[in-house]
């Protein structure tokens, strides 16, 4: 990370401070130094503590999903817009503002018509955030490089989609998905793969188990692990499994720029639309993809990120 990122994620961390707590600074202050036990004064005059993942979760509420809080704390436990928060993890965190219930060990939210065996942040980005609601995929085919806990796939699959063709490589992230699709009864239509995407076919290790809240940042490559995953290359995919490409989405921590720079022509230009979240400069990636007949825009992913190193590009067939 960047200094001119940690930069503005302080000034960020401030913002977000001075909306939500009294003694604004010297929460800044000791988020930014890394303290992990931190005391808050909000702003109904309510005192407590809360860990760093806490901290973090209510500037991402406030910034990035936009979520007006009413806090309180109340016998040393959160409290947000009068229900108490969990504060067990991030996700958890997340999910305890934004109108997610929790029963018998399965969460739901009414409003987006979903729900989830376990908190996950990327639900937020999916459906509140409608990341993916530029394009309609009503009776189309997508494939979804980088289906984490399956969010992204029953998105599509309740907006119509035909078939979706969802690759993860953890193993734990995929069990995880597998039981979400299920849940959601789209598991007509969301066909799942434990395996990641390239631009050659191969295999990569990974680990066993990696945490929910880790698998949206996790970088496979980087890491790599106790276990062997296949590697699909994208031509494959074309050839050998979706039979009406349309959506081409990938979030994959990276494998984007192979799979858009080294892929074949024809298998890029097989699909209608693509959308993937860019971690560097995506001006080579969409060079690429200009020259094959797109169109593409792009909006920062993160308000607390800089766009060069973190956008959603949005392509489309001309």
């Amino acid at each position: 990370m960047s200094l001119e990122t940690k930069l503005r994620q302080f000034y960020y961390g401030l913002i977000a401070s001075l909306n939500l707590f009294k003694n604004w600074y010297e929460v800044s202050y000791s988020f930014y130094k890394g303290k992990d036990k931190i005391f808050i004064r909000l702003k109904d005059g309510s005192e407590g503590y809360c860990d760093r993942k806490c901290v973090e979760a209510l500037y991402s509420l406030k910034v990035k999903y936009k979520v007006n809080l009413n806090l309180h704390f109340e016998n040393g436990k959160l409290y947000c817009n009068g229900k108490e928060v969990s504060t067990r993890t991030y996700g958890e965190i997340l999910f305890s503002c934004t109108g997610w219930e929790k029963d018998n060990n399965l969460w739901y939210n009414t409003q987006y018509d979903v729900k989830a065996v376990v908190a996950a942040a990327s639900f937020l980005e999916v459906f509140r955030l409608n990341d993916y609601a530029t394009y309609s995929v009503e009776g189309r085919e997508v494939v979804d490089i980088g289906a984490n806990v399956g969010d992204s796939a029953i998105y599509f699959a309740k907006r119509g989609a035909k078939k979706v063709y969802a690759f993860e490589p953890l193993p734990s992230i995929y069990e995880i998905a597998l039981k979400n699709v299920k849940v959601n009864n789209v598991d007509d239509r969301v066909v799942l793969f434990n395996a990641g995407v390239s631009d050659k076919d191969g295999v990569m290790k990974v680990p066993l188990s990696v945490d929910v809240d880790e698998s949206i940042v996790f970088k496979p490559n980087e890491k790599g692990g106790e276990v062997e995953v296949p590697v699909y290359s994208l031509d494959r995919i074309v050839k050998e499994i979706v039979k009406d490409p349309y959506l081409l989405k990938m979030d994959c921590e990276g494998c984007e720029v192979n799979v858009i720079l080294n892929s074949s022509d024809n298998a890029l230009k097989s699909f209608d639309k693509i959308i993937f979240e860019s971690h560097s400069n995506a001006s080579k990636l969409i060079k690429r993809l200009k020259s094959l007949g797109f169109n593409c825009t792009w909006k920062e992913a993160d308000p607390i990120t800089l766009k060069k190193e973190l956008s959603m590009v949005y392509c489309e067939k001309t």
